[in-house]
C-alpha cells in the first residue's frame, strides 16, 4: 500500500492520512487497542528503567574518561578487565581526602 502511494516506505508526510484510510478500507486496521492501566504502568516503568540505565552508563563513562583519566590514569587498564573492579576502586579510592592523605614516595601531598 505504501509503495503504491509514493514508491517509498520511509516517507512521512500528508500521505500518511491517505495511507491509514486505505488500510482501514481494506480491513487491515480496525481499531487501536489502548492497554489497561497495569500494562501502561509496566510500559512506563520499563521506559524509566531504560532511561536510568542509559544515564548510569553515561555517568560511568564520564567518570572513567574524565575524572579517573586525570587523577588515576592506571584505572583504564582495569576498566577493560572488570567494570566491577573499576567501580570499587572509584568508590573507595577517589575520595579527595583519601587521595590527599596517600603517601607518595615517602612524602605527603600536604608538604
Amino acid at each position: 500500500n505504501r509503495e503504491l502511494l509514493d514508491g517509498r516506505w520511509d516517507k512521512n508526510d500528508v500521505k500518511d492520512a491517505a495511507n491509514v484510510a486505505d488500510l482501514v478500507s481494506q480491513g487491515k486496521f480496525l481499531f487501536y487497542d489502548y492497554p489497561g492501566p497495569e500494562v501502561r504502568e509496566l510500559q512506563d516503568l520499563t521506559s524509566l528503567k531504560i532511561k536510568l540505565k542509559k544515564l548510569e552508563h553515561g555517568l560511568k563513562v564520564r567518570i572513567r574518561n574524565h575524572l579517573a583519566a586525570v587523577y588515576f590514569p592506571e584505572l583504564d587498564k582495569y576498566c577493560v578487565q572488570s567494570s566491577a573492579l573499576s567501580l570499587t576502586i572509584v568508590r573507595q579510592m577517589l575520595d579527595p581526602k583519601l587521595i590527599a592523605a596517600i603517601q607518595f614516595l615517602g612524602t605527603s601531598l600536604h608538604n
